[in-house]
């Protein structure tokens, strides 16, 4: 049987969330054998049980029973690569959560996913995998709360600033003030509120 992967870059909000708790990430992440300087290659992916053993190790040195959602808390678009930035370019929350279900398994190999629409409701399923029954809380805690934080994303100022940076592309990569002209808010305000967000123009511009 194959071992079930998850991307590397899935590490690098784990380990803001480490420093916020005042741990060290690159210690914790050599303990449980994980090698953070591989995380600048884009094709790097996770063992999920190395993935499992750096979320209990996270909870028990920070002691801290929801770290994996303070870890999702910190989640750029980026981790996600591709995705991210397609989810960012949906329309609506819905088509966001539709790519998730289509390319789901780039993310992590054994995910699971599912939408069931019940009259005006619809219903995210996100599955267990009986290859990795032994997969902690903190790793479901993270897993569920990146796609909270990628909805609430997708209502966001970010959202915004990438579909305005996508329009205005094809005459040269735009500057901050281009786009802050665009969406009728000045410099200052649209740093603010994507610092709100935890993202920044530069960030978003080169992702896209």
């Amino acid at each position: 049987m194959v071992e079930n992967s998850v991307l590397g870059t899935f590490i690098l909000p784990v380990a803001k969330a480490l420093r916020l708790q005042g741990a060290e990430p690159l210690d914790l992440m050599e303990r449980v054998g994980i090698d953070p300087g591989r995380s600048a290659r884009p094709d790097w992916r996770i063992p999920s049980t190395q993935m499992n053993a750096l979320m209990r190790a996270s909870v028990a040195e920070t002691e801290n029973e929801s770290f994996g959602l303070l870890a999702a808390e910190q989640l750029q678009p980026q981790v996600l690569h591709g995705l991210g930035l397609a989810w960012l370019a949906s329309d609506t929350v819905y088509d966001g959560l539709r790519r998730l279900v289509r390319f789901g398994r780039l993310m992590s190999s054994g995910a699971d996913l599912s939408l069931q629409e019940d009259g005006e409701l619809v219903h995210f399923q996100l599955n267990g995998n009986p290859a990795s029954v032994d997969s902690g809380y903190a790793l479901h805690d993270y897993s569920v709360g990146m796609i909270l934080r990628m909805c609430r994303l997708t209502q966001s100022v970010s959202r915004l600033v990438v579909h305005k940076i996508i329009e205005r592309l094809p005459d040269g990569p735009p500057n901050q003030q281009r786009i802050a002209a665009d969406m009728n808010v000045s410099h200052r305000t649209l740093q603010r509120k994507l610092k709100d967000e935890g993202a920044s123009f530069a960030d978003l511009l080169k992702d896209t």
